[in-house]
């Protein structure tokens, strides 16, 4: 059995390495091709296209460099369907973040639904959001793996705060990933700085992939020393030592659909303040998140009872352990290849 995929694995992010070999030790081969249109073309017997983030194709600035990239992506698939190729797509995001042209967006998204035989979810309430948009195939449910093979902190957490210059009384509040403005990092940090408790600590680390988020970032700061930014490429160790050592993870989508962000907080324990809904929404009622609509609920989302505690954490890294990419292979493969 086989399967073409794209995009091919990269070194930035576990998920497409990790899943390519949890179907290999299902039978199943993966592959893929640097390019879109290299992978169409070579000959192969593969029943399928299995894609992640289509919405690269609509990048561009320019509306109808877009709309032609898109013209293109949609022939290279139909070319494919032609020879009995089905498609299939994980639905990491509904929608591409921070589009530039969010009309044509949902226009790709609609014919590029009308395409498909099977969607994968990371929560049962994609299936919704899918449908609405006219996908009338079959819903995969799988949820979104853990990051503790991945991500190895380099030490305790205890001594990992030490050496990150945190003492026991702070409270030490983690914005993490690529700056990038649907993130909402510069509204978490407005919010951070009208709350005066002096133990609190805010770090914002991740490459600064949009240069005008950078700036919003940097203005919202107004040189609190209290905020970190750490606007560089983090190593794995690197991040699982910010997230360890974080009280909390905060979430400020402006927009978003999975957060493989959260998972790598729970992976380490650590709770989880964001929006309600989407893939978070499947958090709720659990000790180790809470519910922050906006970022100015900041201090009361902090208030929760239990939320900083030990046992929480305990629970945080039990819940995320549950979600395994052996799970994630077994329901796919099981759709692809179904009788």
């Amino acid at each position: 059995m086989n399967i073409l995929s794209w995009p091919r694995p990269y070194d930035g992010n576990p998920y497409l390495h990790r899943l390519r070999d949890a179907l290999a030790s299902r039978g199943v081969e993966t592959v893929t091709h640097r390019y879109l249109a290299a992978l169409a073309a070579q000959p192969s017997d593969a029943r399928w296209l299995h894609l992640h983030w289509p919405e690269w194709m609509l990048r561009d600035a320019s509306r109808a460099k877009s709309w032609a990239k898109a013209a293109w992506f949609f022939a290279l698939v139909d070319s494919l369907r032609a020879r009995g190729v089905r498609l299939a797509w994980t639905a990491h995001n509904l929608i591409g973040h921070d589009e530039p042209h969010p009309d044509l967006a949902e226009r790709f998204r609609r014919r590029w639904l009308a395409r498909c035989s099977i969607v994968h979810g990371h929560f049962a309430d994609a299936e919704r959001s899918v449908r609405a948009l006219g996908f009338e195939g079959r819903f995969v449910l799988a949820g979104h793996p853990h990051a503790l093979d991945d991500y190895q902190p380099t030490g305790p957490r205890a001594v990992i705060r030490e050496s990150l210059g945190y003492s026991q009384c702070n409270r030490v509040l983690l914005c993490f990933g690529a700056i990038e403005r649907y993130k909402g990092f510069d509204r978490v940090c407005e919010a951070f700085v009208r709350a005066r408790d002096p133990d609190l600590r805010l770090v914002i680390a991740g490459k600064a992939s949009d240069p005008e988020a950078l700036r919003s970032l940097e203005a919202a700061a107004a040189g609190d020393p209290r905020v970190s930014i750490r606007s560089a490429w983090l190593s794995r160790e690197a991040s699982a030592d910010l997230a360890l050592a974080a009280d909390a993870l905060v979430l400020g989508y402006r927009q978003f659909f999975t957060s493989g962000t959260a998972m790598l907080a729970l992976s380490m324990g650590t709770p989880v303040l964001g929006p309600p809904r989407h893939h978070l929404a499947e958090l709720e009622g659990e000790p180790f998140f809470s519910a922050l609509d906006e970022p100015a609920q900041l201090e009361q989302a902090l208030r929760r009872p239990g939320l900083l505690s030990e046992p929480t954490r305990e629970r945080a890294r039990a819940w995320a352990a549950q979600f395994t990419y052996a799970s994630l292979a077994d329901a796919l493969a099981a759709a692809l290849f179904a009788k």
